[in-house]
């Protein structure tokens, strides 16, 4: 009994030890935090305070705010509710850093593009890498990378004034066996993606599939899919678009295989209600106004294509299908649906013969609508 009672007391007083070592520590682990990332970039970090837990070896900095730099208006480059990041315990004894796990909570990432189409991110990058030469690079390795309920934010000076904004809210990011030192695997890195778009109907945007992260558009495979994407709410980030949307949604959903640099990527894109104008110039496709070709594509108010894009992810070239075959597809499609029409109503005008005026008129009101239809057809090919 009284060797368990000795047992006791030394459980406490080493639990009284480590939280004594973790309230002591935590105000020096943020002052080396702040001297460390303003050393790698040239930025000082506000940190309001940071948690130690030797337990768990994990150390959470609270309420970070990263300030953006010039020439960019923007006050923050990135906040968070907090940053947390897990080691591994028992590679510490062989003095090995072993990340297991880094979590953003409530993060805002604010990405800014300035008239000439430079971003905040590459300047960042590039000052990283100048402060550290190529003498202090060191592997980075990480098990797992978590951003929980954040937000990214896409601000574009290119626009004109205001700014074009971009905002994707309720942001899910997650990418596992993350290691700048496996060269040999081209796909190192499963990752997965889940955003809102906020836009007035509220889009959706997921992704997932497996890349190198430090070599993003070398290799990679992708399944991307893009719900009710407002094209007028996206207007101005295309300033030099050739056609104004008044109205529109799109849905596009991709599978896509990349392999140095070489992309093969399957599309199916539907617009739904689409209205736009043509932007001071007349648009012609296969010869035909843009107008007359969608009117031709459209069926139950939605346009649905299928196409390829091949080549250089750096310079990507889609396939679309022949314009040409399309139109006379649709045009097929329309007399055949009129002359069908008018044939079904003069079967049923015969066998109704002159008995009945009533059945007489309905199929009379069936030719004409048949003769609409044909028209119609017509009319939207030779123009008005």
């Amino acid at each position: 009994m009284r060797r368990f009672r000795r047992l006791v007391v030394l459980l406490i007083l080493i639990a009284a030890v480590v939280l004594a070592a973790e309230y002591v520590a935590a105000p020096t682990a943020r002052r080396l935090l702040v001297e460390r990332v303003k050393r790698e970039t040239g930025l000082t970090p506000k940190v309001m305070s940071v948690s130690l837990s030797f337990w768990r070896g994990a150390a959470t900095a609270h309420d970070v705010v990263l300030p953006n730099f010039p020439p960019f208006r923007e006050p923050t480059l990135l906040q968070a509710r907090s940053i947390t990041v897990n080691l591994a315990l028992l590679p510490l004894l062989s003095r090995k850093v072993v990340v297991q796990k880094i979590t953003l909570k409530e993060a805002v990432l604010t990405m800014e593009r300035n008239r000439r189409g430079d971003t905040n991110l590459q300047a960042f990058l590039k000052r990283i890498e100048a402060n550290r030469g190529p003498a202090a690079r060191s592997p980075i390795m990480v098990d797992k990378l978590v951003w929980a309920d954040s937000t990214f934010r896409f601000i574009d000076h290119t626009a004109g004034s205001p700014p074009a904004r971009l905002v994707l809210e309720e942001v899910q990011f997650l990418a596992r066996d993350i290691d700048s030192t496996r060269t040999d695997d081209p796909l190192p890195s499963r990752f997965s993606f889940q955003a809102a778009i906020a836009t007035p109907r509220r889009g959706r945007l997921s992704m997932k599939g497996r890349a190198n992260l430090f070599h993003p558009l070398v290799n990679f495979d992708l399944n991307l899919t893009l719900e009710s994407l407002d094209l007028p709410a996206l207007q101005r980030l295309y300033p030099a678009s050739p056609v104004v949307f008044r109205d529109g949604l799109a849905y596009l959903s991709t599978s896509a295989t990349c392999r140095n640099y070489r992309l093969n990527a399957q599309n199916r894109l539907v617009l739904h209600r689409l209205d736009f104008w043509p932007r001071g110039q007349d648009l012609r496709v296969a010869g035909l106004p843009l107008q007359t070709v969608v009117a031709f594509l459209e069926r139950g108010g939605s346009i649905e294509l299928e196409f390829l894009v091949t080549g250089d992810v750096r310079n990507p070239k889609a396939h679309l299908p022949a314009v040409e075959g399309l139109i006379a597809k649709a045009m097929r499609d329309k007399i055949l649906a009129g002359s069908e029409a008018i044939l079904q109503a003069g079967k049923a005008g015969a066998t109704a013969g002159g008995k009945a005026l009533k059945v007489g008129k309905k199929a009379g009101g069936a030719v004409l609508e048949g003769v609409k239809r044909l028209g119609s057809g017509l009319k939207k090919l030779f123009g008005r």
